[in-house]
């Protein structure tokens, strides 16, 4: 995957925000779902209501892993788009 040592320095960053991020998001979507769960056996919810409301819960819970996966492709992209050489690319010409 990473041949040169920006692109692995990238990837270990990536990865330590990732695996923290994952640790809190995992926390998160239990108390949610934990909550929501509560919640909907305090009011006795119908179950007819209850399908959709974990329905939407879960949705959102799948796109933030996808936008969290994304993260990862972005690193990818930058490792390939950017010269291989360890040179930043050059700034952009400013108008003054």
């Amino acid at each position: 995957m990473a041949r040169d040592e920006r692109g692995l320095t990238l990837l270990r960053e990536h990865m330590a925000w990732a695996r923290t991020y994952g640790i809190y998001w995992l926390a998160i979507c239990l108390v949610i779902f934990g909550g929501a769960f509560a919640i909907a056996d305090v009011i006795e919810l119908a179950p007819e209501y209850r399908m959709p409301l974990f329905l939407m819960i879960g949705t959102i819970i799948v796109v933030n892993a996808v936008w969290q996966a994304a993260g990862l492709m972005i690193i990818r992209l930058e490792e390939v788009v950017l010269p291989r050489s360890g040179h930043s690319p050059a700034p952009a010409a400013t108008v003054s």
